[in-house]
């Protein structure tokens, strides 16, 4: 299955949490600010019980970069 998740305008630390069913799944994580967009996806394993933190960060020139961890 396929799920849509938007989040607002960030600037600086935000936090959110959401389940992910046990198994292998790629995130896609695209952000757009303005006229410019950015699209990347990274690919985990997920345990059933066990947390994973994703960090999205962009640089001023608008390069993101994911790390699953």
């Amino acid at each position: 299955k396929k799920h849509l998740v938007l989040f607002h305008h960030v600037r600086g630390h935000e936090i959110h949490a959401m389940p992910i069913p046990a198994g292998s799944h790629r995130l896609r994580v695209q952000v757009t600010s303005g006229e410019n967009s950015s699209d990347q996806s990274v690919t985990g394993d997920f345990s059933s019980g066990s947390e994973k933190l994703l960090q999205v960060s962009v640089d001023k020139r608008g390069v993101m970069n994911l790390n699953l961890e």
